[in-house]
């Protein structure tokens, strides 16, 4: 095994010792055996802007599922309560193995819940850190581009992502890559723009190990880099100021991060290398008839 592979292992051991742990740590009596719904709390995992999560059984599809507590301040608005229902009814139809599954959206004592698939998956942010040494640039092309594959079939139902980066991402063992649930919302124009930005800018830090800035868009690339000039010219358009100059839809930027087939960079090559002999030819001619 390389030290390489060696490396990999031993991270994920600490991921799971990790998550067992913290998940033990954050049990508490309060909810410990406490029902929502028809969902059994069995611990807590964490909270957020959004509310409380917990780990839950569900008796119906006899698994453990992620149960999200949702702010009571911000569901109590019925246009947001709709809103929700018409979100989680479409991810509940979005069968894709790019996407977290949703079971539920529901109501428990006035309370507001969404019951996810649970899983036990690092985020991509830890992924990408828990290496050893830096990913390569197809690792991290690889994850992006199926990560891309959830969002553009989500968008094609009218649901963009509204938080995209590294911790919406999950990385399994076996490189199953799926976009977390919670973050998905009713497309609007500036979502929709604001979306795919936000996935060429997390993909800009991913290959460069910092966030892009205005200077980036002169499109050198770091001296040092191993990142390929197309993929590095395809993540700065999308990130182009203007953003008539960016891509139109994801099918179009999941296009463009595609590598070049041999043949068509073959042909490239070959182009460039014609056009530079006829421009040494037009010159060597014009040379003779001044002589």
């Amino acid at each position: 095994m390389s030290p390489t592979n060696a490396l990999r292992v031993i991270e994920s051991i600490v991921d799971d010792l990790d998550m067992a742990l913290n998940s033990e740590l954050m049990d508490t009596k309060d909810t410990d055996g406490r029902f929502i719904g028809r969902y059994l709390v069995l611990s807590k995992l964490g909270s957020g802007a959004a509310g409380v999560s917990f780990a839950a059984y569900d008796p119906r599809r006899d698994c453990k599922v992620s149960l999200e507590l949702i702010d009571d301040q911000e569901a109590s608005r019925s246009s947001v309560w709709r809103r929700h229902l018409q979100e989680a009814q479409v991810l509940t139809q979005l069968d894709h193995p790019n996407i977290l599954a949703v079971h539920e959206l529901g109501v428990h004592e006035d309370q507001r819940f969404m019951a996810t698939e649970l899983s036990a998956d690092r985020t991509m942010r830890r992924w990408l850190r828990g290496a050893g040494q830096p990913r390569t640039w197809r690792e991290i092309l690889a994850v992006f581009t199926a990560a891309g594959r959830g969002l553009a079939a989500a968008r094609r139902q009218g649901l963009v992502h509204r938080c995209f980066g590294p911790d919406e991402v999950l990385v399994g063992k076996g490189g199953r890559i799926r976009v977390r649930a919670a973050g998905f919302t009713i497309a609007r124009a500036e979502l929709d723009r604001e979306f795919r930005f936000n996935f060429c800018a997390a993909l800009f830090e991913a290959l460069h190990g910092r966030r892009p800035k205005p200077g980036d868009h002169g499109g050198e690339l770091p001296r040092d880099s191993k990142v390929p000039a197309w993929l590095h010219a395809a993540v700065l358009r999308g990130l182009a100021p203007d953003p008539s100059e960016r891509y139109g839809d994801m099918g179009e930027l999941l296009a463009a991060l595609e590598p070049p087939s041999p043949v068509a960079d073959w042909c490239v090559k070959l182009s460039l290398a014609t056009l530079a002999t006829g421009a040494l030819g037009l010159a060597v001619g014009l040379a003779m008839n001044l002589l």
